[in-house]
């Protein structure tokens, strides 16, 4: 059997979680867009100090965000349907401040 190592920290799975970061062990099905969709209904709105985090990627080093995410490295940021989500909202929020 193959030995396999959290992408996020490196340290060697012993279940279906790393034991040291939390970060779920990826699957076949991690990547599809249904399980992407069904992730972001369930984790819409519990964002917490991943916002900060994402969005100073986002803004700051284009294309590090995308890649992290492609690299494995999950837990410390939004989901991409949350950050779709976000940045929209304060899209509209300051566009509607634009007009009044």
């Amino acid at each position: 059997m193959k030995t396999e190592y959290c992408k996020n920290c490196n340290t060697k799975l012993l279940g279906s979680f790393c034991h040291h970061c939390g970060q779920k062990k990826l699957d076949q099905d991690f990547l599809s867009l249904k399980n992407l969709i069904s992730q972001a209904i369930g984790y819409l709105f519990s964002i917490d100090s991943k916002l900060w985090t994402s969005f100073k990627l986002l803004l700051f080093s284009t294309g590090k965000l995308s890649e992290q995410y492609i690299a494995g490295k999950r837990k410390n940021y939004m989901l991409p349907f949350q950050v779709f989500v976000v940045a929209n909202l304060i899209f509209f929020f300051f566009l509607s401040e634009a007009y009044f």
